[in-house]
């Protein structure tokens, strides 16, 4: 007999899931909002005497061979994971980018990214991660209804966790992630998520993945009313996975978490797991058992009462008593947003940070040794761009810059202590 999604909660170390949330854009090394996002960059670079950063590095996968010193300690490098693991107790980490590219030539194995590095080094730290079918994937494959590029990209990932022909999942693997707040995201079809689950389901049945081995699913929706609650976008996730002949009803009872990412006192919350939501799931069908999760939870949509790092820090401390005391039973956890400011973001969202850059005024004293101080990396990587088009090894750099923790932070940690 297969799994529950509880018992598979379970099984995957997620049932007490204390998790960061993690996408470490850097900034310059004089602690300016330089390399941009314009035009989809993140680094500043010079090819040949010419200023490329808005061609460079076009996406937003950090989890990858080529940010090493961000996420370890190799070569003097912040070694973020294991921040997470000795200062917060965290046992799990939400990935929100995973570039599936391939291209002949690429250096690993035809893959433009190398996840295997990150996977094996949160692995060493006992660390779950999220495996992401991005919002890129959702845009780009899903809402233009190209199956030959879902297809494509599952099977690279896919491919990434089990080995060419193997069945059994790479050990960091804790949770497949299909899009995040696609009812407000893209196209906003949340039933798009339907078709994700059953382009990966169509490879584990067609490799013979054992039970054991399949992951659990996620797929968050903000936490905005619709469909008669706060955090009810995922009906129609529930409705066309029901209705899939290839999934069903069963598929969810075995695979699914219910996620949203809300930004609510703990005490809205409490009365949302135990009154508004299973009043919810009874009235859609949805099973009463189906794991919940917060995959972002944190600083408050109006930066906090009062809106100073204290206030943010009580803020948090109430909404993480909740994760740390779970009223429910099928209550797995919550994600801490966000690690490290996004710059990138309009405000307020860049200030929802548990931590500062050491370089920019307010950034404080670092309570953890590393880096010794911030320097920058040169790095090569593979360009899709490059060679007209064709591919091609280009030099470039990114910035390895010590953070400060915020009160916020160690309030989460002193919830996340077991």
């Amino acid at each position: 007999m297969n799994m529950t999604a509880l018992e598979r909660a379970a099984a995957f170390g997620l049932g007490d899931l204390r998790g960061v949330a993690y996408k470490p854009g850097p900034l310059a090394l004089d602690g300016s909002s330089n390399p941009q996002k314009a035009g989809g960059a993140y680094f500043e670079n010079v090819q040949n005497g010419v200023d490329v950063r808005y061609t460079i590095y076009y996406d937003s996968d950090f989890s990858n061979a080529d940010f090493a010193r961000l996420y370890s300690g190799a070569g003097g490098g912040r070694d973020d994971l294991r921040r997470f693991k000795q200062q917060l107790n965290a046992n799990f980490v939400h990935l929100y980018d995973w570039n599936p590219g391939r291209q002949a030539g690429a250096p690993a194995g035809g893959r433009m990214r190398d996840h295997t590095p990150f996977l094996d080094y949160a692995q060493s730290l006992g660390l779950k991660v999220t495996i992401p079918i991005s919002n890129d994937q959702m845009q780009r494959a899903y809402c233009t209804g190209d199956t030959a590029l879902q297809q494509a990209n599952a099977q690279s990932m896919f491919d990434e966790l089990y080995g060419s022909t193997g069945t059994s999942l790479h050990g960091a693997a804790g949770l497949l992630k299909i899009f995040n707040e696609p009812d407000v995201s893209e196209c906003q079809n949340v039933r798009l998520v339907a078709n994700a689950c059953a382009v990966w389901k169509a490879l584990e049945d067609a490799r013979g993945v054992p039970d054991a081995q399949r992951l659990p699913i996620v797929f968050p929706v903000t936490y905005g009313v619709s469909n008669g609650i706060p955090g009810g976008g995922g009906l129609p996730a529930w409705q066309a996975i029901r209705d899939n002949p290839q999934l069903g009803e069963t598929f969810w009872r075995e695979r699914v978490f219910y996620a949203t990412n809300p930004f609510n006192s703990g005490s809205d919350m409490t009365t949302w797991l135990t009154q508004t939501l299973p009043a919810w799931f009874a009235q859609q069908g949805i099973p009463a058992q189906t794991p919940v999760v917060f995959m972002e939870y944190g600083r408050s949509s109006d930066e906090s009462t009062p809106p100073t790092l204290d206030g943010q820090a009580a803020w948090v401390d109430g909404q993480f008593a909740l994760v740390q005391n779970k009223p429910v039973a099928q209550f797995l956890g919550a994600c801490l947003f966000i690690y490290d400011t996004q710059f990138w973001k309009a405000p307020p969202e860049p200030n929802y940070t548990a931590t500062d850059f050491v370089v920019n005024a307010r950034g404080g004293v670092s309570q953890w040794p590393l880096p010794a101080s911030d320097f920058q990396v040169s790095q090569t990587y593979w360009n899709p761009n490059g060679n007209n088009g064709a591919g091609a090894i280009w030099d470039w750099n990114y910035n390895v810059q010590r953070l400060s923790e915020r009160p916020s932070y160690w309030k989460v940690a002193e919830r996340f202590k077991r």
